[in-house]
């Protein structure tokens, strides 16, 4: 759940991310835990807020990396995520597709197919 995991999550990241104020259990009405986290102020980013892509990019890598550096002992085993590249290639390209007002279509399309390339993960869990 979330809220366990923003916990553990918050001592290895560089960014602020959401705290929790409030975590209902589940009901007739609702079934399910729910949880309200503290509203963090900015906006999200996007092509007309981003006035470097580069250092964008280089700041999303360090969060990334940061995110790998966390341990993940007692971590949910991995659905419908951390499969091979392979396993996104149709949603992947049909994404590519409907954002080509937004991107170079071709250029996308290099980067992912260099990507399906790579080697899988093969170490422990991240």
């Amino acid at each position: 759940m979330e809220v366990v995991w923003f916990s553990r999550l918050a001592p290895y990241l560089p960014v602020e991310i959401p705290e929790p104020i409030a975590i209902g259990e589940p009901v007739l009405d609702y079934p399910f835990r729910w949880a309200l986290h503290r509203w963090i102020p900015g906006e999200g980013a996007s092509l007309d807020r981003v006035g470097d892509p580069v250092a964008f990019a280089h700041d999303l890598a360090v969060v990334v990396r940061s995110l790998q550096s966390v341990p993940t002992a007692g971590a949910r085993a991995a659905r419908n995520r951390a499969c091979p590249l392979r396993d996104y290639d149709g949603a992947t390209r049909s994404a590519i597709t409907h954002a080509r007002d937004l991107i170079d279509v071709n250029v996308a399309t290099r980067v992912w197919e260099e990507a399906l390339t790579a080697e899988p993960h093969r170490g422990p869990s991240v």
